[in-house]
């Protein structure tokens, strides 16, 4: 296998899990502070996309 595509893999992975836990913040802290949940959850989410895009920008 292509040691690029196992990176590529492993950071799609990574990103996901990133995702997971941002919507899972969101939804176990909604209820005792909800302006809170929204900002954890906005920030993880403009987190992932930072990362997606410095990363696949960088190659080209």
């Amino acid at each position: 296998m292509n040691l690029e595509l196992i990176k590529k893999l492993m950071f799609l992975v990574f990103e996901l899990f990133i995702i997971f836990v941002s919507v899972f913040a969101l939804v176990t802290t909604y209820l005792s502070s909800p302006l809170l949940s929204i900002l954890i959850f906005v920030f993880l989410i403009y987190f992932v996309y930072y990362l997606a895009l410095k990363y696949f920008f960088e190659d080209t």
